[in-house]
Formats: C-alpha cells, sequence, structure tokens
C-alpha cells in the first residue's frame, strides 16, 4: 500500500517513512502563495475586472496602481515567504469556512 505525502504529494510504501517526510515538508519555506512573494495585498486580496475599473473612476483606478491600497499579506505578515504545512492549513480553514 502506498501513502501520499499531504504537502508534496510524494508516495511512500512505508507509513514511518511518510510520517518523518512529512514532517521535514510541512517546515520546508515556499514563496508565499497568497501574494506570490510581492510581500503585500490590494484591499485584502480583492480584483477587479477592467469594467469595475472603469465604474470607480480614474482617481480610484490611479491610486489602486500606485500601492495606495496595498498592505502586507494577510497569510506570510509580509516576509513574502510562509511553510507548506502553514499554507496547508490555510487552505484547510477557507474550505471549513466556506463549508459554515
Amino acid at each position: 500500500m502506498t501513502h501520499r505525502c499531504p504537502y508534496c504529494l510524494g508516495q511512500f510504501t512505508d507509513r514511518v517513512v511518510l510520517d518523518v517526510h512529512s514532517e521535514k515538508c510541512s517546515e520546508e519555506e515556499i514563496t508565499c502563495p497568497m501574494c506570490g512573494g510581492r510581500k503585500t495585498q490590494h484591499l485584502h486580496g480583492a480584483s477587479f475586472s477592467g469594467e469595475e475599473m472603469e465604474e470607480m473612476g480614474p482617481e480610484f483606478r490611479e491610486d489602486y496602481q500606485a500601492g495606495m491600497y496595498e498592505h502586507p499579506c494577510d497569510h506570510c505578515s509580509g516576509s513574502g515567504k510562509t511553510t507548506r504545512g502553514s499554507w496547508q492549513w490555510h487552505l484547510e480553514s477557507e474550505a471549513e469556512r466556506s463549508v459554515g
């Protein structure tokens, strides 16, 4: 029987080896998927279509593009890095929150 690492999806036949691997894998530092390593987010991750940007007007668009609405990334706290385990926990928490 094979087992998969929940972080990198590597396959292992020995459960003990998998547990040791998974623990190390969860602590591996990765570029934050939330901000893509930019260290900041716009309006808590909100995005706008071209039509919505037009509705907001040219002043908002200029301010938005200049970074006026940026703040440190909610997930990595502005470091641009996170761990695989932390990101997995974030995804699971978001999934649970969306279910209710």
